[in-house]
């Protein structure tokens, strides 16, 4: 998937967003109209209107997003300035779903949930992002680097790699700007601010989450406020796939 692709994917789930609740509001009309309530239909109307609106403004923005930007697969070539630093961008699911995006645009890697049972669909989000358990991080051609096995309540997950190397990373102690977690004995901390999370391990940092700045040749493809994943030059791949892995606990009810 490109940055393009992304846009018309998204502006398609808003649009038939907005013939859902269209399509109830006309319902409501009908039914309240011949039934009465006036005070009821006063507020239900109200509500479904705002509904509308917010899902209108949303596809209208992925529509121009998208139709804005000229064939990703022309712009494959373009220099990508830091190889360390990938867009976060999330798609609307009862689970989580993330896409990492290099600068030039083109999805890199993904995380989302194993198998998806369809009675999530129909639940609150909440409630059905915290049933997940089973993720995989993808790379772009579809290979699946890992595997994770995510324990919600108590904050533990399970990865295990495509060489089947296994790593327990355990929750040790959560604050309100900080997570301190073991990971096979390492200690992982994620320091939380307003617009920033900064991941050491044993007190030396190796990742760095953060959005409300991006430099102007990226935002042709990117929303100034999209967080970005920035990962310290000698972080080794499997330390990559735990961080990986935390964003599920960090991201996954917000």
């Amino acid at each position: 998937m490109n940055i393009k692709e992304y846009y018309s994917v998204m502006s398609r789930i808003y649009l038939n967003q907005v013939i859902l609740v269209g399509l109830f509001l006309i319902g409501c009309l009908f039914l309240f109209g011949s039934v009465g309530f006036p005070f009821l239909f006063k507020w239900i109307t109200t509500g479904v209107i705002m509904l509308l609106v917010y899902f209108f403004v949303r596809y209208a923005y992925f529509s121009f997003r998208g139709d804005h930007l000229r064939d990703i697969s022309k712009d494959r070539k373009l220099k990508i300035i830091n190889s360390n630093e990938q867009m976060m961008l999330f798609l609307p699911a009862p689970s989580l779903s993330i896409k990492f995006f290099k600068s030039n645009g083109i999805c890199e890697y993904e995380i989302k949930e194993e198998k998806i049972n369809l009675r999530k669909w129909y639940s609150p989000i909440k409630i059905g992002r915290n049933e997940s358990k089973f993720y995989q991080f993808k790379k772009r051609d579809g290979l699946v680097m890992a595997k994770m096995k995510v324990l919600h309540r108590q904050g533990n997950i399970e990865i295990t790699t495509l060489t089947n190397l296994k790593s327990i990373i355990q929750l040790k102690e959560r604050k309100r700007n900080k997570l301190t977690f073991d990971a096979d004995g390492d200690r992982i901390l994620i320091h939380v601010s307003a617009h920033k999370m900064v991941v050491t391990k044993n007190n030396k940092t190796i990742a760095i989450i953060e959005n409300g700045w991006m430099p102007i040749k990226w935002q042709r493809y990117f929303s100034p406020n999209t967080p970005i994943l920035s990962f310290k030059e000698e972080v080794i791949e499997t330390d990559q796939i735990i961080i990986y892995g935390l964003l599920i606990l960090i991201f996954n009810n917000q």
